[in-house]
């Protein structure tokens, strides 16, 4: 049963991230038959296709709140069928500042709160292996980015761009079975606190087919966990004991000092503290870096290798390139980081430095095939560069904050973002080459790796300081 539940929830999550990764992929094609179908310049036209990335990084926090009242599966059915809408709205205006309101605004919450939450579900219900799930769960993302673009082509051609918002909502609401599948972290375990005081001995315990299932005990002030069925067993002066089942009935969750039933979920400001901590700090600014190469590559790849006088007949290859190679790395990052060769930070500082090396490598490859391996090479060190982040959330991040910090690790990204075309523009459109943009993003890339080295030193610190 445990087996089965496992899979209906990676199954849910590959789904989910394979029909959200398209809007990513689909935004250049958007963008194009927006400036003619709507009749606007293209600052006007690509509105909404930019916008849907910075509303999904800067809702974190809000959506972060609301998980703690209405629970992670609510939020993410309510994101999907709001998803479905705002693509569908777009489908019965020709305004774009309606498509701006539902495909860049609602869209882009839709977007967050589908999908932050995601990896904190495959970390609940995969205790062993979890980075290969994630692995697999992301790499739906680029599923959809290979598939879709096509897809949407042949619909645009025939249908115009409206019918392709209606087309692209109807599979959209795929996405609400699959979140159906899902399940709350928070109802996995139904604990209950009992204070049990002067309690010197338990023992020789064994009602007729009776199972109690002893869980998270606390003894002599240490945490350790128990899970077992057994005749006979003792132990000595337990100052909290937890249980959870008798009979496969499960006990109430009472209170531990007043006895009544506690709620569910604290609505409460608390986890907020996680901003004044150092680690999820560099963790931010890391995960802001990594995600703008990345988008930024992607937005002038095809315009790089016409600079570098790729024949037009083999361009396509070049941009069909990053998807695969990107698949290649979430899938195989997973297996590798389980692994333990290296800590997740020394792995991931390495994974940075290469991307910065295969960024400037780009720029000294004129050869056509030699320019297409280190093109190869770029996806692979970031798509490992995703999965090591979400990993280091998980390693590095108390277990009270990982929500919310999975949720906002991508806050920074957002106003990052608004430099990607000031950047583009003055390296271009003055300086005509697209040098400085990658040794920009090259510098950058080392900084995050040399502050991603530190983020162990920073949590041994937080910890020293909590104790003193």
């Amino acid at each position: 049963a445990k087996t089965v539940q496992q899979c209906k929830i990676l199954i849910a999550c590959f789904v989910i991230n394979l029909l959200y990764g398209a809007v990513g992929r689909l935004s250049s094609i958007f963008f194009v038959e927006s400036i003619v179908y709507y009749n606007v310049d293209r600052k006007m036209a690509s509105l909404p296709y930019s916008l849907v990335f910075m509303v999904r990084g800067v809702c974190g926090p809000f959506i972060g709140y609301l998980e703690q009242i209405f629970g992670m599966k609510s939020l993410i059915i309510l994101g999907n069928l709001l998803g479905t809408i705002s693509i569908g709205i777009c489908f019965f205006t020709e305004d774009i500042l309606i498509v701006i309101l539902c495909y860049g605004i609602l869209l882009g919450i839709s977007f967050s709160v589908s999908t932050q939450f995601l990896p904190l579900i495959i970390n609940t219900y995969f205790s062993k292996n979890r980075n290969k799930m994630n692995g697999i769960s992301f790499a739906g993302a680029c599923v959809g980015g290979i598939i879709f673009p096509q897809l949407m082509k042949f619909f645009i051609d025939n249908y115009s761009i409206s019918g392709c918002f209606l087309i692209f909502s109807a599979i959209m609401a795929h996405s609400l079975p699959a979140s159906l599948l899902l399940q709350n972290p928070r109802d996995k375990k139904k604990n209950i606190n009992v204070e049990k005081k002067n309690i010197k001995q338990l023992e020789h315990i064994k009602p007729p087919s009776s199972t109690i299932n002893f869980v998270e005990s606390e003894i002599d002030g240490k945490q350790i966990d128990i899970t077992k069925e057994s005749s006979v067993f003792t132990l000595y002066e337990p100052k909290k004991l937890k249980l959870t089942e008798l009979n496969g009935v499960p006990f109430p969750n009472p209170d531990e000092n007043s006895g009544k039933i506690a709620k569910k979920n604290n609505f409460t400001f608390k986890n907020f503290k996680i901003f004044a901590d150092p680690v999820f700090i560099t963790m931010l600014i890391t995960n802001a870096g990594g995600s703008f190469a990345v988008t930024t590559v992607w937005t002038i790849i095809l315009d790089f290798v016409r600079d570098k006088r790729v024949p037009a007949n083999l361009e396509i290859y070049y941009v069909m390139l990053l998807p695969i190679a990107d698949l290649v790395a979430r899938i195989a990052s997973g297996f590798v980081i389980d692994k333990k060769i290296l800590k997740s930070p020394n792995l991931t500082t390495i994974c940075f430095i290469g991307q910065a090396l295969t960024l400037t490598g780009m720029l000294f490859s004129n050869n056509y095939i030699l320019l297409m391996f280190v093109e190869f090479l770029f996806p692979i060190f970031s798509g490992s560069i995703m999965i090591l982040q979400i990993a280091l959330v998980q390693e590095y991040i108390e277990t009270s904050k990982k929500t919310m910090a999975m949720v906002c690790r991508g806050l920074l990204y957002a106003p990052l973002n608004l430099t990607t075309a000031p950047m583009i523009g003055y390296f271009r459109g003055s300086g005509g080459s697209y040098d400085g943009v990658f040794y920009t993003l090259a510098a950058m890339s080392v900084f995050c790796g040399i502050l991603t080295f530190f983020i162990p030193r920073l949590a041994n610190r937080g910890k020293m300081s909590t104790k003193l």
